[in-house]
């Protein structure tokens, strides 16, 4: 049986490609096809010609999507059925959450984590079974809508593969010369660098409440809040990651919530890695709730860290408590940078910090002002704009309080908070480009109007500009010098 999966934006695609590999562990061929994040494309003719292509002998198409790629997946959905006739299988968060709405368009949505839904579907298919009473599935039969218990998580993530990274069956759609092209080197370079990323872990123990890992949880309530690999499990993978992937030069985790893991896990995990790694290792999982500066050293005597990032949120108190249920004191955020800035001549910091909060008043923006300009410097603000995701809290309480936005031009759209445009929420997100000399002005100048607007507009294009000239002669340096990596003896430990 051939099967044909999707993937719209980025090309980490962590669960479709463990949907993948699963089904080829289970003796099903699959082929990926990614379509690189630029949604106002998909209507490109090509891409459907070269979608054909690669599924024309797939007995079922699948698509992964979250609520931003919702439009974009009804579009390909509607396509691909007039020009195949296969039947389309939606998964992923959205048809997770939103299933109701999701099966209006798919023949099949998989809820949950679908690894052995969608080997069992897959079985069922082949031997031309019904798909009644397949747990995790909806699905259309004839008017009506089949709707099967839900699947529980499994407990166990070791007993599956790693993510599929065959390059072999792996397609990518090229904007600039309107082809469908086989994955290579230069196409997984062009849009991941030379990181690989993967997850050691699933599931968070926090209950922040603009995220959907809430409503995970509580569709199987009697699961553990985080599940993980074993240290063999992780190290197998990345091993084989270097034998095959040879022009990674940096490994990714991009959990969310590392630091849960146990002290002893950890000490394993760190040995076994510089032994048989030895790269550069990015950790994205650091919650201020969960930090654990014993951990962190533990593994920074094994592995150069190369970067960090750390989720602030917002740099008022009454913001975090009262609206993200992030309940942290800004003493403790700072005890957290302080450890974080010992190490910035080695190791990238990245902050996450959320924006137009319809919630938040000018205070608490002041607030968060200030205490982003006392943190030293270099770091990286990855700057987020609030949106209320179906199955979250904040999502409830905007439904409740009237601020979804009524628009019909996505869902995208319909999710994203409604932006105040306040003057301190684009200085804010500047914070780690301008010098703090333009940025105090700019602050004590924002009830000015448009003198404001000017200064601010004209320093982030010449920091834009002057950026994008920086990274793209670094990747150029990089490319032509082999893409070594820093020597050992240069890691500061």
């Amino acid at each position: 049986m051939e099967v044909t999966l999707i993937n719209v934006g980025d090309i980490i695609a962590y669960g479709l490609r463990c949907v993948s590999s699963n089904l080829k562990t289970n003796g099903v061929n699959t082929r990926i096809v990614f379509i690189p994040p630029r949604f106002a494309d998909i209507s490109h003719e090509r891409l459907f010609a070269g979608i054909e292509g690669v599924a024309k002998d797939s007995a079922l198409i699948g698509i992964s999507l979250m609520a931003g790629q919702f439009k974009s997946a009804v579009y390909l959905t509607e396509h691909l059925k007039k020009r195949l006739g296969v039947p389309v299988c939606w998964g992923g968060v959205h048809p997770t959450i939103c299933p109701e709405d999701c099966i209006e368009h798919a023949d099949i949505i998989c809820r949950g984590e679908a690894e052995d839904t969608i080997v069992e579907l897959a079985k069922r298919m082949q031997d031309n079974e019904g798909l009644d009473g397949l747990d995790g599935v909806w699905f259309k039969k004839g008017a009506a809508i089949v709707r099967n218990p839900q699947r529980g998580i499994p407990a166990d993530l070791n007993p599956y593969p790693p993510p599929d990274h065959d390059f072999g069956s792996h397609y990518i759609f090229d904007y600039e010369t309107g082809t469908m092209n086989q994955m290579s080197e230069r196409y997984f370079f062009k849009y991941r660098g030379n990181r690989y990323t993967t997850l050691p872990t699933r599931g968070c123990a926090m209950n922040c409440t603009y995220c959907i890992n809430n409503y995970l949880h509580q569709m199987d309530p009697k699961s553990n809040r985080l599940r993980f690999k074993s240290a063999d499990n992780i190290i197998s993978e990345l091993r084989w990651v270097k034998d095959n992937l040879g022009f990674i030069r940096e490994i990714d985790f991009y959990d969310d919530d590392f630091m849960l893991l146990p002290l002893g896990y950890l000490e394993e995990f760190s040995e076994k890695y510089r032994r048989h790694i030895d790269l550069p290792l990015v950790i994205t999982g650091i919650s201020p709730h969960n930090f654990s500066e014993e951990k962190l050293e533990l593994i920074r005597s094994h592995i150069h860290i190369s970067k960090w990032r750390l989720g602030i949120q917002s740099g008022s108190e009454r913001t975090r408590r009262e609206v993200y249920n992030r309940r942290h004191s800004n003493e403790k955020l700072f005890r957290i940078i302080e450890y974080f800035s010992r190490y910035r001549k080695v190791s990238e910091i990245d902050y996450d910090i959320i924006l137009e909060n319809p919630w938040e008043t000018e205070q608490d923006l002041v607030e968060t002002f200030h205490f982003l300009m006392k943190i030293p410097r270099p770091f990286r603000l990855l700057v987020y704009y609030l949106t209320f995701y179906p199955g979250t809290a904040l999502y409830e309480r905007a439904k409740k309080e009237g601020l979804l936005n009524s628009s019909n031009d996505g869902l995208s759209s319909k999710y994203q908070a409604p932006r105040a445009r306040h003057t301190l929420n684009r200085i804010i997100a500047s914070v780690d480009k301008l010098p703090g000399w333009l940025l105090r002005l700019l602050f004590y100048s924002r009830n000015t109007g448009v003198l404001s607007d000017i200064l601010l507009a004209a320093a982030n294009l010449a920091i834009a500009v002057r950026r994008r000239g920086a990274v793209m002669l670094g990747a150029v340096r990089r490319w032509h010098a082999g893409r070594a990596l820093p020597q050992r003896a240069g890691w500061s430990r």
